[in-house]
Parts: structure tokens; C-alpha cells; sequence
């Protein structure tokens, strides 16, 4: 009875300890050896592994395992737990260079799993050897960095493992021959938890646990364009140069989102537009944690959209807007007549009811003017032959002499 509680234990500890696992590296021969045939399925397959989805291809049968408690995690849960911010790496085994060329990154949903792999599965095998040895310590190597940083990860090998002699010795650096040194010395570290085989061939999915905590590997950082932390995606407008996206509307929607970006970030965000119209300007947008932006336009045509923040790669998408604001001579909307129009209408009609009113000023100066010396009297005559009678001693109708 305390032998079976014991092993329950024992169970529990091990099923908690392989569901506490975050993070799967995987090392992917691209040697021109691997059977063309199989690359879809074994993509399919360890994306699948990822995700807790997994479904064996009838091409493929296990050769060992999988033990229980990972086939619970193949199939509910998946090798990278996006909820404890696992770690997602795929590094290509060729010549002894090639797992330079690794990607890493920090996984926060499963669609960035599927992402993921779109973006960074090897496409092209014909590598003419594999350096697997180098791969495997390199790639404990940077999961004790400190930009990564973790314990135990789950190591994915897709190879043939054939032993590749090249023509010549490779070349390694001192961290390197020290990495492959001390991985191959710690080989209690990796448990192997299953492999799955591909059509009775040498062709292999190899899936272990490596623990590397009490590993003496120097811990190496991977440079930024490899790991990436903070990481944009457009999701909206989606299109591509050749088929943007279209738009009635003369408010552009912006929707993206950041891996690893928090509320204190800063986005920019651009609309240039690229139509046959010219002296058109951009319109920039700055806006700091939010993952959307509206963007009102003036004239219909194409437009370039792009979303960047500082640290990351620029996102860029493709819209066609039908029609533009109501104040563009595109607009699809009332235009509205121009406001410069109206007061140069409303001068104009000032000034001249100004014309006229001194115009009849002067023609009718009422109590306030006098009259012109050219002005004359009723009676016909001038004002100033008037004031010479006057002065001569002639008498004015009904006046006295002064």
C-alpha cells in the first residue's frame, strides 16, 4: 500500500513538473538528405506538439514512447504554454554556422505559435552536412542567457542523424568547443521522452526534456534580431501592394497587436497615400497603449499604412479608400463651400453699399454739408455771384443792408 502511494507521488510529481515546462526548442536538419516527402508533415506535426493538438500522420509511427504524461500534453496543453510566457525556437542543423540563423521568441497566445512556424520554418534543404552536436549545446547555451533565462525546455530534433564527415575540420569558436564539451558531459540532463519515425525510414521526430539548470554551459545571449521580446503585428488593414484591402469609409480602422509590449508603449502610426494625385500629405498619429487608431483621409485612392514603435520592425499594410472626407474634392460626403469665398463675397457687398451711400452724400448732403461753390440756388444763380452782389451793396430779397 505505501509502495503504490509512493508511486502516485512519484506520478504526480513528474506529470507536474513536465506541465510546468514552458518552452520548446527545435533543431530541424537541412541537409539535402532529409526526404523532401516528409517536411510538410513533420512541420505539421511539431506545430501541432506546440499548440496541444497534436495528431500522428499515418506516415509516421512511434519507435518509442511517447510516455504518458507527454502524450497528455501532446494532445491538451501543448509543449510551449503561452499562459507562463514560454519560449518558442527554431534553429537549423547544416553546416557547423547554420544554427546561427536561429529565431526566438517569446510566445503569448497559440496563434502566435502558428505565426511562429509561417514565418521561421526552414523552406530550402540542401545543406551538405548536419552539425547536430553544435546545435544541441548551442542551443542550451542561449536558454541560459539572460534574454531567455530558463530552466528546462522540451528539445524537438527532425533529422536522419546521419554522421556527416565534411572535407575539411569545422571551425568553431571557444564558446562553442566549450558548449559541445559540457553539453556532452551532461548527459544526465536530457531525458528522452519519445520518437516518432517516419515510414520505416531514417528519418526521426525525437522529443526530450533538458534540464539546463546544473549544465556548466557558458550562458550566451542571442543577439535582438533573434530574440524578440516586443514584437508588432497588423492585423487591420491587411492587404498586400498587389491586392490592398478596400474601404467606403473615409476613416481608416488600424488594429495591430504586441507581443510583449504593455500600456506605457508608444505607436505611431502613418497614412501615406500613393494614389496618381500629387501634393497629397501623410497623416501621422501617435497613440500610447492602445492597439487601434482611426485614421480620417481627404482624398479616395491608395493608401500605405504603417504601424512602428521603438525596438520593433515596422508593420506595413495597403488599403484603397473609395472616397474621401466631405472637405476633400474627392469626398463622398456634402462639401461644404469654402469659407474665404463667402468673406471675399461679404467685402465685396460692403463696400459697395459704402459707394453708395457716400455717393449720395454728395448728391444729398441734407443738414450736414455744404453746399459746392459749382452748387447753385433756385433762382439759378451761383453762390459766388450771389456774394458779389452782396458785397456791392446790393440788397438781398427780404435782407437789410449790413
Amino acid at each position: 500500500m505505501n509502495r503504490l502511494f509512493l508511486s502516485f507521488c512519484f506520478l504526480v510529481v513528474c506529470i507536474g513538473f513536465l506541465s510546468a515546462q514552458s518552452s520548446a526548442f527545435v533543431l530541424i536538419d537541412v541537409s539535402g538528405s532529409v526526404p523532401k516527402s516528409s517536411t510538410a508533415d513533420a512541420q505539421a506535426m511539431v506545430m501541432e506538439m506546440c499548440e496541444g493538438k497534436f495528431v500522428k500522420r499515418a506516415q509516421w509511427e512511434w519507435l518509442s514512447g511517447p510516455e504518458p504524461s507527454l502524450q497528455q500534453l501532446l494532445s491538451s496543453g501543448g509543449l510551449v504554454n503561452p499562459a507562463q510566457d514560454g519560449y518558442l525556437m527554431i534553429m537549423p542543423m547544416g553546416i557547423e554556422s547554420s544554427h546561427r540563423n536561429h529565431r526566438v521568441e517569446r510566445i503569448q497566445s497559440p496563434q502566435d505559435i502558428q505565426l511562429f512556424f509561417q514565418n521561421h520554418y526552414p523552406r530550402a534543404y540542401n545543406a551538405p552536412y548536419t552539425f547536430i552536436d553544435i546545435a544541441r549545446a548551442m542551443a542550451a547555451s542561449l536558454a541560459k542567457g539572460s534574454n531567455i533565462g530558463i530552466q528546462s525546455y522540451y528539445l524537438i530534433e527532425i533529422s536522419d542523424f546521419a554522421s556527416d564527415i565534411p572535407d575539411a575540420p569545422p571551425t568553431y569558436t571557444v564558446s562553442e568547443l566549450k558548449a559541445m564539451s559540457e553539453y556532452g558531459s551532461s548527459s544526465a540532463n536530457v531525458t528522452k521522452l519519445g520518437t516518432l519515425m517516419y515510414n520505416n525510414s531514417n528519418y526521426w521526430i525525437v522529443i526530450s526534456r533538458v534540464n539546463v539548470q546544473t549544465m556548466n554551459v557558458p550562458p550566451l545571449n542571442s543577439g535582438s534580431t533573434n530574440v524578440t521580446k516586443k514584437e508588432l503585428t497588423l492585423l487591420k488593414p491587411g492587404g498586400i501592394k498587389s491586392q490592398p484591402e478596400t474601404s467606403s469609409s473615409s476613416v481608416i480602422t488600424v488594429v495591430w497587436k504586441c507581443l510583449g509590449c504593455d500600456s506605457t508603449t508608444e505607436y505611431t502610426v502613418r497614412a501615406r497615400y500613393s494614389g496618381a494625385k500629387s501634393g497629397v500629405k501623410a497623416i501621422e498619429k501617435t497613440v500610447v497603449g492602445t492597439t487601434t487608431a482611426a485614421i480620417p483621409v481627404v482624398e479616395a485612392g491608395d493608401y500605405i499604412i504603417t504601424v512602428s514603435a521603438t525596438g520593433m520592425a515596422t508593420q506595413t499594410g495597403y488599403v484603397k479608400v473609395k472616397g474621401g472626407s466631405a472637405n476633400g474634392p474627392n469626398g463622398t460626403g456634402k462639401k461644404r463651400f469654402p469659407v474665404f469665398i463667402l468673406l471675399l463675397a461679404a467685402a465685396g457687398i460692403g463696400y459697395y453699399f459704402w459707394r453708395q451711400r457716400q455717393s449720395n452724400a454728395e448728391d444729398d448732403p441734407g443738414d450736414y454739408g455744404q453746399k459746392r461753390p459749382s452748387d447753385k440756388d433756385h433762382d439759378g444763380r451761383s453762390a459766388s455771384s450771389r456774394n458779389s452782389n452782396n458785397s456791392s451793396g446790393g440788397k438781398s430779397s427780404g435782407g437789410e443792408l449790413w
